[in-house]
């Protein structure tokens, strides 16, 4: 299998592992937060889906600037799920300026977010 086809697999996989809940988005709070990060956080938690295309397109242009052997491509579910999840972290530092969080609170709170698999 082409690299490209097994990003494309590997992508559309991982959409279907969160859209399916058997990947959650995990935001860990902290006692300092403020009301707004509080209500970003609730939402990116409650609504946020990724897009598709928007992340294969981020992983094909990691592949595009892989100048590596043959085989060891940058396509693997880890490096797609790393992707995803810094979509996320992007979503919800959106999500916190809608709120009218400061800067260097968002930015501290935007790493307590990760993609976990389900512990049902």
């Amino acid at each position: 299998m082409l690299p490209k086809e097994l990003a494309r697999r590997n992508v559309d996989a991982a959409v279907k592992r969160l859209v399916d809940a058997r990947l959650v988005v995990a935001i860990e709070p902290s006692a300092d937060w403020s009301p707004g990060i509080l209500a970003a956080a609730e939402a990116i938690r409650a609504s946020w889906k990724p897009d598709a295309d928007q992340l294969f397109a981020r992983v094909e242009q990691r592949l595009a600037e892989y100048h590596g052997p043959a085989g060891a491509e940058p396509v693997s579910m880890d490096i797609v799920i790393w992707h995803l999840e810094h979509m996320a972290q992007e979503a919800f530092a959106t999500e916190m300026q809608r709120h009218h969080v400061p800067e260097p609170d968002a930015q501290r709170a935007r790493r307590r977010l990760t993609l976990e698999k389900w512990k049902g």
